[in-house]
């Protein structure tokens, strides 16, 4: 073997290590790049969520309030929470939405609560079971 081959071994050798060692280390941190993606795209549908329910809960309230005043109390506060409720739903993920088909009967329900047709146990439960 001539000198040549001999540091050209020498030289090969350490560089196939660091090659080798550094696709494990890119593909170590892909992974937790990817993983840190998905954690931001669940933390912010996380927090979309955590939003509507406030504004639910809030909404749930306001329409308790005016079947329970017979339509004297938050009349005027009941449509500026509607609107700040339908604003997080335009927020919230499809795909999110879709896993609860009861917020196909929101409007019904807040048609019920405007004309003063349902009782507050009856509004109650559908809101609680939209917020649990």
């Amino acid at each position: 073997m001539t000198l040549r081959s001999q540091i050209l071994l020498l030289v090969t050798l350490p560089l196939i290590v660091l090659v080798f060692i550094g696709g494990l280390k890119g593909s170590a941190d892909f992974a937790r790049y990817r993983s840190a993606k998905t954690i931001q795209s669940e933390t912010l549908n996380a927090l979309t969520m955590i939003n509507l329910v406030h504004f639910l809960q809030v909404e749930r309230g306001q329409s308790a309030g005016l079947i329970s005043s017979e339509g004297t109390v938050f009349k005027n506060e009941i449509k500026e929470a509607r609107r700040a409720t339908d604003a997080s739903f335009d927020k919230t993920p499809v795909s999110t939405i879709e896993i609860f088909p009861q917020f196909a009967q929101l409007q019904e329900m807040r048609r019920s609560v405007d004309a003063l047709s349902i009782s507050t146990p009856d509004m109650a439960a559908y809101y609680s079971g939209l917020i649990d």
